[in-house]
């Protein structure tokens, strides 16, 4: 689905204004983010059977659960029953002067045409506490933006999508001859007070999956390239032991736990909400279950596995061009010769899975000592820790299906074969 296409999906009408879907942290419900005043006529509070929205491409008006309104800003969380459909992530990083995004809305002279929807181009041009004004790239005047408040403000990554803000109103407000040429939208952080404040009843604004890693088992261990059989029975016995984990341990408390920790150097906060980089931590927690012979299904227990193995993620097409980053992330934790499991989107099955001591000679040497993040007891980072990428694992027990490891394997041996294999893959 297209950036265009994606951010329609989850604008909905909502009354008089505008507002965006958003699935937070569970699958019970759904949120619909928007500005505050468009629950109230005038100065008179709607009640909650009055509130309607309409989703995209629809014309029955549908009720909301509950309201909740942040005490002092012009924004507002709608809790409704679950939507099942593409939503957006929370933008994390504070927008800047210059940055340009698309703010989607509903003007009411376009709510009886076949496309109500409408866009804006928007560049940040200053930012005042929690309210960002930005520009429209182009003229419009008040028929075109009456009813967009509430709308969502969105920035395209890749195949992603963010909701940066909600528009909370025009600077231009009397007539419709004046123009519009800029607009104020409140960063979508300032909603985590509204959850903060009624912790019982809302979940963050994170992917289901950062609260479940059952959510990511059927993106684990793909082990493409073998016959269906055997793969099977492997995907069976790993899935059973990351299903087993999931029951004592969730992304979101991992992420608290470590955060940045869990990024390569310069990587962009928004990555805590990938699908990718929790669907790989499943991944190295289940390898280190073989390896250890232990269940981590606890924080402390994962901060040992971190002094043999430590968890890195990045995002490139090619992992290996990755060197000096990697080498400046926060390998600390990890003893000498332990291990450094670089897990990468984009480059998730690649050929090459170790990098070589003498390649990184000279790049290790040209790292100020102040920049490595290392514990004392490792003298030279290139020689004294061993840099691989998570498919090693896969790709020894591919490799391997050719030579008939496989060939007597069965529901009771399997554990085994596969513990062998890990083994094998990290000698």
């Amino acid at each position: 689905m297209s950036f265009f296409e994606q951010c329609k999906q989850c604008s909905v009408r909502l009354d008089g204004g505008s507002g965006v879907l958003f699935q937070p942290m569970t699958e019970d419900y759904t949120y619909i983010l928007t500005a505050k005043h468009n629950l109230y006529n005038e100065s008179e509070e709607k009640s909650i059977d009055d509130i309607k929205y309409i989703l995209y491409g629809e014309d029955e008006p549908k009720n909301i659960l509950k309201k909740y309104e942040h005490s002092t800003l012009d924004i507002a969380i709608l809790k409704i029953e679950k939507i099942d459909s593409e939503s957006p992530y929370k933008e994390f990083e504070q927008p800047n002067n210059g940055d340009i995004f698309k703010f989607y809305g509903y003007p009411k002279n376009r709510r009886d045409e076949t496309e109500k929807i409408k866009y804006f181009d928007l560049k940040v041009g200053d930012i005042r506490f929690s309210e960002i004004v930005a520009d429209n790239e182009s003229y419009y005047n008040q028929d075109d933006v009456i009813g967009c408040s509430g709308g969502g403000v969105f920035k395209e990554d890749g195949d992603n999508f963010y909701l940066v803000g909600i528009e909370c109103r025009m600077d231009a407000q009397s007539t419709s001859e004046e123009n519009n040429t800029r607009l104020r939208f409140i960063f979508i952080e300032a909603f985590d007070e509204i959850i903060e404040n009624n912790r019982s009843e809302l979940e963050p604004l994170y992917p289901p999956y950062m609260n479940d890693f059952t959510l990511l088992i059927g993106n684990i261990f793909f082990l493409t390239g073998m016959e269906e059989t055997e793969t099977r029975l492997i995907q069976e016995r790993l899935k059973f032991i990351a299903q087993n984990l999931s029951k004592k341990l969730k992304p979101i408390d991992i992420k608290t736990k470590f955060d940045k920790e869990l990024l390569i150097e310069g990587l962009d906060i928004n990555e805590f909400s990938n699908k990718e980089l929790w669907s790989m931590y499943l991944e190295f927690l289940v390898i280190s279950i073989f390896i250890d012979s232990c269940s981590p299904i606890s924080i402390e227990a994962i901060e040992d596995i971190y002094k043999k193995r430590k968890f890195v993620f990045a995002k490139a097409s090619n992992w290996i061009d990755l060197k000096e980053k990697i080498l400046t992330s926060n390998l600390s934790g990890v003893n000498k010769n332990g291990n450094v499991i670089i897990c990468c989107d984009g480059d998730r099955t690649p050929t090459r899975l170790e990098i070589k001591s003498k390649s990184l000679v000279s790049i290790a040497n040209a790292i100020l000592p102040e920049n490595m993040r290392v514990d004392s007891s490792i003298g030279k980072i290139h020689e004294d820790l061993k840099f691989r990428h998570i498919h090693i694992v896969q790709k020894q027990m591919i490799d391997d299906y050719d030579e008939g490891v496989y060939d007597s394997a069965t529901a009771t041996n399997i554990e085994g074969i596969i513990k062998n294999e890990i083994n094998k893959a990290f000698n």
